[in-house]
């Protein structure tokens, strides 16, 4: 990207296909370009639109979730002002296959890898869950790269609460995952109770039969490629005797304006942990938006892009 804000061709780009205002289950959802590029250890499908305005990354969460999931809703919403960027973690969505990892380490390789391929120098980004502590962990190795950011639902800042602890239990079962993905890639009714439950807040959510297709897909893909739903990301986040992320210490460097959202029907966050963390931080702030789960995006799709077009547009 030039300093105007126009973007340079790339000709190593792989054009997938436009679309309409119909997103389909394979090509590019409402207003997007569809793009593959291939990395080492595989392929990572991202999505393009807009044209002018500031650059905003958008990185979508763990599981069952995918960029079209995430931010199908939103993307339209905003690509009028901004220049959109909406990438498919390794192993979810149209990225596959992968043969490297999803820890912490990798995925942070895997969007300075994209950011470099964009030609962006300064960004924002934001992040949903998996995505935002991704948001967090890059934003404060690299201040001097990054404008803002909006964590949604952030890994990385909870409390030990009863309900990770249940969490840490389960996946240390023998083949507790295996057995979680091929249940969820044989039975969608079980989907449709995990999206009920632990994604969206209820079945009315926009296009919440669309989420349970789309989380029923990434289980499905997992299988098939012999992985599992849970990311490494998670199980260092989670699953493991000592987390191994845990931005809590670190808040303080994250020196970027900063903006921590959650859902007021969130229950896979604390309220008091993520309040503690927008304190801590030199330029953080707390947003609670009412009436949404934790696939917040999707929840309210309009309620989320006012909230990201308000903090872009603020002075802080």
């Amino acid at each position: 990207m030039d300093r105007s804000g126009r973007v340079r061709p790339d000709p190593d780009l792989i054009p997938v296909r436009r679309t309409g205002t119909v997103c389909t289950d394979v090509d590019a959802f409402a207003g997007t370009t569809a793009y593959d590029l291939d990395l080492p250890p595989g392929r990572i499908r991202y999505y393009r639109a807009g044209t002018s305005g500031p650059p905003i990354i958008l990185l979508h969460g763990g599981v069952l979730d995918s960029s079209e999931l995430a931010y199908g809703e939103v993307v339209p919403r905003l690509a009028r002002d901004y220049q959109l960027y909406v990438l498919d973690w390794p192993e979810h969505g149209h990225s596959w296959p992968w043969s490297a990892g999803t820890t912490e380490a990798d995925l942070g390789d895997v969007l300075g890898r994209m950011i470099e391929h964009w030609g962006l120098d300064r960004i924002n980004l934001v992040g949903m869950s998996q995505g935002g502590g991704i948001a967090v962990r890059y934003a404060i190795d690299h201040p001097d790269r990054v404008d803002r950011v909006i964590a949604i639902g952030p890994v990385g800042f909870e409390d030990r609460r009863w309900v990770l602890t249940l969490m840490r239990i389960a996946v240390r079962l023998p083949r507790a995952p295996q057995l979680v993905t091929r249940l969820l890639a044989q039975w969608p009714s079980l989907v449709r109770l995990a999206m009920r439950t632990a994604r969206t807040h209820d079945t009315s959510s926009v296009g919440f039969d669309e989420a349970v297709a789309s989380g029923h897909d990434q289980a499905e893909q997992a299988l098939r490629h012999g992985t599992t739903i849970v990311d490494d990301y998670l199980y260092q986040a989670y699953c493991r005797r000592q987390d191994l992320v845990d931005y809590r210490p670190e808040a303080h460097r994250l020196t970027v304006p900063t903006l921590i959202v959650q859902g007021s029907k969130d229950h896979s966050t604390s309220r008091r942990a993520l309040l503690r963390a927008a304190a801590a931080m030199p330029s953080g702030g707390y947003r609670r938006v009412n009436g949404v789960g934790h696939l917040s995006c999707r929840d309210d799709p309009g309620a989320m892009a006012d909230v990201i077009r308000e903090f872009m547009a603020s002075g802080r």
